[in-house]
């Protein structure tokens, strides 16, 4: 899990810096909120949520 995560924040570090490098007229946080949201949400179901055999 800290491997997923640690891709996750790198892939949120590359895509503000290319939003703000390149001049994109949108706010990074449009592409990086939801990522985490997501990510988060994603996180919080696998950890309270347990195969039973």
């Amino acid at each position: 899990m800290a491997i997923v995560w640690a891709v996750i924040l790198v892939k949120c570090v590359v895509i503000w810096w290319a939003m703000v490098h390149w001049s994109v007229p949108l706010h990074p946080l449009w592409i990086v909120a939801p990522t985490l949201v997501f990510a988060a949400t994603a996180t919080a179901i696998w950890l309270t949520h347990r195969r039973e055999d």
